[in-house]
């Protein structure tokens, strides 16, 4: 039995089944709006009449699906794996060559000749293997591998970089040990250096602490003590041209000049330096100038009642040169020595002028003659004289004679 839809309801009207049996369902109508007679409404569905639910989703479909990928995954993986043991005749076991030190085209080249198709390429440093040749393969030559493997080639960039160390203050053998230490080679140049002791490393090229190319040479700049430079000879220059050039080849000039006899530089020129000209000392070492104050003087030494050969020694050894000469004297005993010199003894005479010396040389006398008178004496003559006697009546002596010099 169906229920009456009360009158002016706005609800959407509930669909009735037939009924199957002898009973009915009420159901409220739809919510649209409250019933114009202010009474709920009702449909009343027999029992029976009920919509059949919707089956419940199977999820069999994707539990197939998951055993689908992962036996595909399966597959594809037992394929490789039989493809590089030469199952499936994909590809087949080679040893692979040696190719080190070929250029990467090469190399490459021979790997496909022998089968590997597969090649990848690295760059590694080599101490031994110039750069942009092949250094060795992974896997290495001669390993036996399925030519499916990829090889990879190891390609030399060159050789590593280093720092170089800082040796500066080092002596030569220190500093030698560390640069070869770090993988250089090196060698020695010597530098004159006024402030860094000789045999101690002053710098190194290249630069300390500068990235070089392992194995390369590097120059040790070791010292060898302030610069060596020769004295010039100055001898007969200005003092201030002397001192102009000392300055100006690097020495250093005592402001103080040392005034010195010449016989042979003018008075006022240089005679000589200390260290002396043609000596090797190091550079900025100080130089002492000697002036000219002309020939030097010297008193003349007395040599009276000297030898010949005495009087000749002791002036020569004063330098003065003597010459000799004779004069007559009254005595015997001057004769054969000097008996005077010009210049005279102890006048200051230059060196090298010379003294004419005096020497003594002596005649004896001649024998006089006498005539008597009656009974006077004779008189006597005087030395080197003539004697005249006159005789008188009591006899009186004759006057004596004056000597003579020749």
């Amino acid at each position: 039995m169906v229920a009456p839809v009360g009158a002016g309801a706005e609800a959407t009207a509930m669909m009735a089944a037939t009924a199957a049996g002898p009973t009915a369902t009420r159901v409220q109508p739809a919510v649209g709006g409250p019933p114009r007679s202010g009474r709920a409404s009702y449909v009343e569905i027999e029992e029976g009449t009920r919509p059949p639910e919707p089956p419940e989703r199977s999820r069999w479909w994707l539990w197939t699906l998951l055993i689908l990928v992962l036996l595909a995954a399966l597959g594809v993986l037992a394929y490789f794996i039989g493809r590089d043991l030469g199952a499936f005749g994909g590809s087949r076991t080679a040893s692979v060559p040696q190719v080190a030190r070929e250029t990467p085209a090469t190399a490459r080249a021979r790997l496909g000749a022998a089968g590997f198709h597969h090649v990848r390429q690295t760059d590694v440093t080599s101490d031994t293997v110039p750069k942009g040749r092949v250094v060795g393969t992974e896997p290495p030559a001669g390993a036996t591998v399925a030519t499916s493997r990829t090889i990879v080639l190891d390609v030399s960039g060159g050789r590593p970089t280093v720092r170089v160390p800082d040796v500066t203050g080092k002596t030569q053998s220190a500093a030698t040990a560390q640069l070869r230490h770090a993988g250089f080679h090196v060698k020695k140049a010597l530098q004159p250096s006024s402030s860094v002791h000789a045999g101690v490393v002053i710098q190194t090229r290249p630069a300390a602490n500068s990235l070089q190319t392992k194995g390369i040479t590097v120059s040790l700049v070791i010292s060898s003590g302030p610069r060596t430079i020769t004295v010039p000879s100055l001898t007969g220059q200005s003092p201030t041209a002397a001192t102009t050039e000392l300055i100006q080849k690097g020495f250093a000039v005592n402001p103080n000049d040392v005034p010195v006899a010449s016989s042979s530089v003018k008075s006022g020129d240089v005679v000589r330096t200390s260290p002396p000209a043609g000596r090797t000392v190091p550079q900025g070492t100080s130089v002492t100038i000697y002036v000219s104050t002309g020939p030097a003087t010297v008193d003349v030494p007395n040599v009276i009642n000297d030898t010949r050969s005495q009087a000749g020694d002791a002036l020569r050894a004063k330098g003065f040169a003597p010459v000799f000469t004779t004069i007559p004297v009254s005595s015997a005993a001057e004769n054969g020595v000097v008996v005077q010199t010009n210049p005279p003894p102890g006048s200051p005479q230059q060196t090298g002028t010379t003294i004419t010396v005096y020497l003594g040389s002596y005649t004896p006398p001649t024998t006089p003659s006498t005539t008597s008178g009656t009974s006077g004496t004779s008189g006597t003559s005087g030395t080197s004289g003539t004697t005249t006697t006159t005789t008188g009546a009591s006899g009186t002596s004759g006057t004596s004679g004056s000597p003579s010099t020749t």
